[in-house]
């Protein structure tokens, strides 16, 4: 009897512990559900906020308006670069005239 005793306690032990995965799992499927609500309601309000500021919530069309939008800042930023050496070069031509003018002056 001592066996069936020691057989009942294992198959016991064995349900225990699938009762203790089950609750394990259920309660990972809650926090996992929990998770994808956050995420789905993030992504709504991301879409609702690509809309009201790009015009649209498609990823290709998105993707479209990053590149054109880098581009243009590209572009924006070597006309900035050009303006500051061409101000550079004019205030250096504008120092040498100086320069050359405050020795003239000097000779006479």
């Amino acid at each position: 009897m001592n066996r069936s005793h020691s057989k009942k306690t294992n198959e016991q032990q064995a349900i225990e512990q699938l009762q203790s995965r089950f609750d394990d799992l259920s309660h990972q499927r809650t926090r996992i559900g929990t998770q994808r609500e956050v995420a789905q309601k993030n992504l709504q309000e991301l879409q609702a906020r690509a809309i009201k500021e790009f015009g649209t919530d498609d990823l290709a069309e998105l993707e479209k308006k990053l590149h054109a939008m880098k581009l243009d800042n590209e572009k924006k930023r070597a006309e900035y670069q050009a303006c500051l050496e061409k101000i550079e070069h004019d205030l250096n031509e504008v120092e040498a005239k100086y320069a050359a003018g405050d020795a003239s002056v000097g000779e006479g």
